[in-house]
């Protein structure tokens, strides 16, 4: 397997080999959160042989301008991203760099909107961007897609939030931060030294 270098900043230090079981990164535009995550997700799927992820938006058509375009720049950038590995139809993504292990590591995208892709699925980690899009009722369904057999060295299936600080009312607020096994991760641009 090869070694992945990358340029990381304090928002990943946190999110990274954070074994919480939600994580909630409530950050302002250009603090890094989205991108961070994605290195984070990218670093699991490498170091994690067979590793589920799902990564989605309430709606299908916001992917590809939002999550996936990051997913998409930080996958490049750390040199793990190959096309042919990309099914850009069914918006799933396989890393297929594990020493010939039949079971690859696996990231599909979703929208809400077209929710059989994901609610039919077994995960061991999902990222909601844009969480306020998503109702209470929407995170608590997902959640119990987190059932994937734990890929060897996986501490914990979790889900991860992204979303902005002036977005961080109503439920995700009022029902999910003052949960005990909830981490919050603050950041704002003085975050992101790039």
């Amino acid at each position: 397997m090869q070694e992945t270098k990358i340029k990381s900043t304090l928002v990943f230090e946190k999110n990274y080999k954070n074994t919480s079981p939600t994580i909630v990164n409530v950050g302002t535009v250009r603090s890094g959160k989205s991108y961070a995550i994605a290195q984070c997700i990218n670093l699991y799927c490498v170091e994690h042989c067979g590793l589920r992820v799902a990564i989605g938006r309430k709606v299908a058509n916001t992917l590809k301008t939002s999550v996936l375009k990051t997913w998409t720049d930080a996958t490049m950038k750390m040199q793990l991203f190959d096309a042919e590995n990309y099914n850009k139809t069914d918006k799933y993504y396989e890393f297929d760099f594990h020493d010939g292990n039949p079971t690859k590591s696996f990231i599909q995208f979703f929208g809400l909107d077209n929710s059989q892709k994901v609610m039919g699925s077994e995960y061991n980690l999902i990222w909601i961007d844009e969480a306020t899009e998503f109702t209470y009722d929407d995170y608590s369904k997902l959640q119990t897609r987190l059932s994937a057999e734990k890929p060897n060295g996986w501490k914990r299936n979790q889900i991860i939030l992204s979303l902005n600080p002036g977005d961080a009312r109503g439920w995700i607020k009022a029902k999910l931060l003052p949960q005990d096994d909830v981490f919050l991760i603050e950041s704002s641009y003085k975050d992101n030294p790039f």
